[in-house]
């Protein structure tokens, strides 16, 4: 990484990011802390999660390294998130470092986002009315769970979509996580966001992105009653994902905010 002036860093200058990291980590994780890590590297000038890529040591590294027999600390989980916030910049360089990530290694999974509104409240009284709007793609209720203001899914089935691919749903208030930051105005108070994490485990080049964004585009469509969406955003993250000449338009650089 120092050739592309990358330095790791042990702590974000922002806590809230510090905060954030430690989410990435599953339960089995948190319990073994002593075995895992994550470090950061500020890949723009902005100071939110779009500014910084998380490197971690987990659960995955671990157990790759240990696959290819190969010292726990050999390999790492790279992390670039919060790439699709409305309500925050977006700097081309944090595209430009994760264009030099995914155009050398594999991407393993990816989350895929879509915003609507629906006007059900998420909450512990609505588990059931949840579970019954994803009834296509529950297979127990166990496999279903409410924590504040997100509905999530675990390995979900469906005959209709390819959901091999989907790892997990969360379902949440963006609204409500929004609004306790900036004032949103009240047209936004249904504001809802389905989060897909699919699973990839191959290059870009070699991914039909298209087919993974409808499959997650099937799951939303009767929680959000919508047979049509503006995939104009994802598009522009994908081709300057994959163009040099796309990354370094004037145009594009404004269209990301």
């Amino acid at each position: 990484m120092n050739k592309n002036n990358l330095v790791l860093e042990d702590f974000a200058k922002n806590n809230i990011i510090n905060k954030l990291a430690t989410k990435h980590f599953n339960e089995k994780e948190m319990k073994n802390s002593r075995d895992y890590k994550v470090q950061f590297v500020k890949i723009s000038n902005e100071n939110n999660l779009s500014g910084y890529m998380l490197v971690k040591q987990n659960l995955n590294s671990v157990t790759v390294a240990i696959k290819h027999k190969k010292a726990k600390d050999s390999k790492y989980e790279i992390v670039f998130a919060g790439l699709r916030q409305p309500t925050k910049n977006i700097s081309m360089d944090s595209y430009k470092v994760l264009s030099l990530f995914v155009s050398k290694y594999k991407i393993f999974d990816m989350d895929i986002c879509v915003d609507g509104l629906n006007e059900i409240k998420i909450n512990s009284e609505s588990h059931n009315q949840h579970i019954h709007l994803f009834d296509n793609y529950v297979k127990a209720k166990k496999e279903t769970k409410i924590y504040r203001s997100s509905f999530y899914i675990n390995n979900p089935q469906s005959i209709e979509s390819d959901t091999y691919k989907i790892k997990r749903v969360n379902v949440y208030d963006k609204y409500q996580k929004e609004s306790s930051r900036k004032t949103l105005n009240d047209s936004y108070e249904n504001w809802k966001r389905i989060e897909a994490t699919v699973i990839i485990n191959s290059h870009i080049k070699g991914v039909l992105m298209a087919d993974y964004i409808q499959d997650v585009l099937n799951l939303a469509s009767k929680y959000f009653n919508a047979n049509h969406y503006d995939l104009a955003y994802i598009n522009l993250q994908l081709k300057i994902l994959q163009n040099g000449d796309a990354r370094r338009s004037k145009k594009n650089i404004e269209l990301l905010n």
